[in-house]
């Protein structure tokens, strides 16, 4: 038993760094992503403001701010899929090698 506990406390000690490590990239992914998507957001009302009303309704009606949503919310997931693997890649202890 006691040849294990040196074992146990680097593993406890690996998974305690790969869980702050983790929990810091996706702060730091959220709001870099949040910022710029809060820009693209503004960005595209500004360029809205001086359309006719009948057009911005048909854009409402063909699902343009759904459409909008969707492609945002897919570069916020894949760029905090890329940050992870950045992170945990490196941290892992079974890496192939």
């Amino acid at each position: 038993m006691p040849a294990l506990l040196p074992l146990l406390g680097f593993i406890v000690s690996s998974l305690i760094f790969r869980t702050i490590a983790t929990l810091g990239i996706g702060f730091f992914t959220y709001g870099w992503i949040s910022t710029f998507t809060d820009n693209v957001v503004n960005h595209v009302q500004t360029q809205f403001t001086g359309m006719p009303a009948n057009l911005l309704q048909i854009l409402n009606m063909s699902g343009f701010g759904v459409a909008l949503s969707l492609i945002l919310s897919a570069f916020t997931t894949i760029a905090t899929i890329k940050a992870m693997k950045m992170v945990i890649a490196p941290l892992s202890i079974f890496t192939k090698g």
